[in-house]
């Protein structure tokens, strides 16, 4: 193209669309910026709500949601994503009761724990175990990674009080 628009005038290069050769007028461009910046509020807000329903499984979503989120409950996800967001709770008969008593304990535990962001949680509680347990699955390398890491998970938990008799 030359520059001409249809009508036989030049374009003004700073009216015209991203490579599209027609121009835009203000009042799209404004509504254009609207729309992208109304879908990165509601993908924000979903973000935030995902990351407080991992923090906190226990509440209900509604309670979860800041009051200028609530546009964002207009685009849920599939109940197939959320199944995919959303840690599988494991069943009450698959744990003994020691350790659904031991879970209920720790879930009520430390008020300081639960107001952490997830990364300082898990930063705090679990890796520091969790990357000596690597560390010596490396070592050694089992034939068995998952029981192996598991074992040692167990038997290095500070929050673990020994069983008399037992290991």
């Amino acid at each position: 193209m030359d520059g001409t628009n249809p009508n036989g005038g030049m374009y003004n290069h700073d009216q015209q669309g991203a490579g599209q050769g027609q121009p835009q007028h203000p009042q799209q461009q404004q509504m254009q910026h609207m729309t992208q910046q109304h879908q990165l509020q509601q993908m924000l807000a979903q973000t935030q709500q995902r990351q407080q329903e991992l923090a906190h499984p226990q509440q209900p979503p509604q309670m979860q949601q800041p009051p200028q989120t609530m546009q964002a409950q207009q685009i849920q996800p599939t109940p197939m994503q959320a199944q995919q967001i959303q840690p599988t709770p494991m069943k009450p008969q698959q744990a003994p009761p020691q350790m659904q008593q031991q879970q209920q304990q720790q879930t009520q535990g430390d008020p300081q724990l639960q107001r952490l962001p997830i990364r300082a949680y898990l930063d705090q509680t679990v890796v520091p175990i969790l990357l000596d347990g690597m560390a010596e699955l490396v070592k050694e390398r089992p034939a068995k990674p998952i029981e192996f890491l598991a074992s040692y998970l167990l038997q290095h938990d500070p929050q673990r009080v020994p069983k008399a008799g037992g290991r």
